[in-house]
């Protein structure tokens, strides 16, 4: 009985934790979407990462963002995604200023379904203004200094 107890309170108190987090997180840098910021401060992401989506009904088509927001629809097993994949963590690097989100299909299926995924590897810009452009395979993401073109198209 007493371990029942220990792991409703710890379950509890981990979702809360959770809850917490991810609200000061969506305060902070203004994501509409609970996601951890893209800004230094403890707990959070530095500047110049990824980040990797981790609640699958988090961001959705329609939602507002700030900044500049790039989704990466992505699998560890597609070959194109994992060529893709260094440029994407280059351009978060040199891009500070925007988002650049990490989504695996496989993990994250209700927000693949969302955005209607239908190939892989797909680049999706929402600017702040809630219009979007989306890019399916490689051909306008590599090589590198093309898909940075893309970056600095929406940016303006």
């Amino acid at each position: 009985m007493k371990n029942v107890l220990l792991i409703a309170t710890l379950a509890i108190a981990g979702a809360l934790t959770w809850a917490f987090t991810s609200n000061a997180d969506a305060q902070t840098c203004g994501h509409s979407y609970g996601q951890q910021c893209a800004q230094q401060g403890p707990g959070n992401k530095a500047r110049g990462t990824v980040i990797t989506l981790r609640n699958d009904n988090s961001i959705r088509p329609g939602n507002r963002v700030k900044r500049l927001t790039v989704l990466d629809f992505n699998a560890t097993w597609c070959g194109p995604c994992q060529e893709f994949k260094p440029v994407f963590k280059a351009a978060a690097q040199k891009y500070t200023d925007v988002n650049f989100i990490s989504i695996d299909v496989d993990q994250m299926p209700n927000t693949s379904d969302a955005w209607e995924i239908s190939a892989i590897p797909t680049v999706i810009f929402i600017k702040p203004d809630g219009t979007t452009e989306r890019y399916q395979g490689t051909g306008y993401l590599l090589p590198e200094s093309s898909f940075f073109e893309l970056v600095e198209r929406f940016k303006k």
